[in-house]
């Protein structure tokens, strides 16, 4: 039934129109994505750039989650660094999580220089 909602499906077994439906009563549980697709979403502004105007001046830093497999040096996490302007992107790989701060300040001196 999707997420149709609890008067309608009251309706359907009330006059039939569904074989085998059980008595439907309310639920004060709702779905969490119907909860998320309800929520309020703004627009984008329009004409307005996010980008960075110069190298280096926006970086967007991810680190994966575990992986299931090691690579060739045993590293279960990478860290990438992506410049918004150049969209240049800086990849390491790590042991563990710790490791992110540590790379993090390397990366800084890498480009700093």
């Amino acid at each position: 039934m999707g997420h149709l909602n609890f008067y309608s499906l009251r309706m359907l077994q009330q006059k039939g129109l569904v074989h085998g439906l059980p008595q439907i009563e309310k639920s004060s549980k709702v779905c969490e994505g119907y909860l998320i697709g309800k929520q309020h979403r703004d627009t984008f502004p329009q004409g307005v750039t996010l980008r960075a105007q110069a190298p280096l001046e926006l970086i967007h830093i991810d680190l994966c989650k575990k992986m299931q497999t090691p690579s060739l040096h045993s590293a279960y996490y990478f860290l990438t660094f992506i410049d918004d302007f150049t969209k240049k992107i800086w990849v390491y790989l790590l042991k563990t999580k710790d490791e992110a701060f540590a790379y993090f300040r390397e990366f800084k001196e890498v480009v700093e220089k």
